[in-house]
């Protein structure tokens, strides 16, 4: 498990920011669409509610 690990991170280091960059956000799409999957979404007005409980500030109007 450690050596792949360590080859897991040599392989990482070989990589430009770019590349690194571009496996972070197929990741972050890929957490999406399984929270989709699961019903853990909510719409714009929960959002929008959410948004002006948590910051006075807020305002979409």
């Amino acid at each position: 498990m450690v050596n792949e690990k360590g080859k897991t991170l040599k392989t990482i280091d070989t990589l430009s920011e770019d590349e690194i960059y571009a496996l972070y956000l197929k990741s972050m799409l890929k957490k999406s669409e399984d929270d989709i999957k699961k019903g853990k979404v909510m719409t714009i007005e929960e959002s929008i509610e959410r948004m002006k409980k948590e910051h006075e500030s807020f305002n979409i109007d």
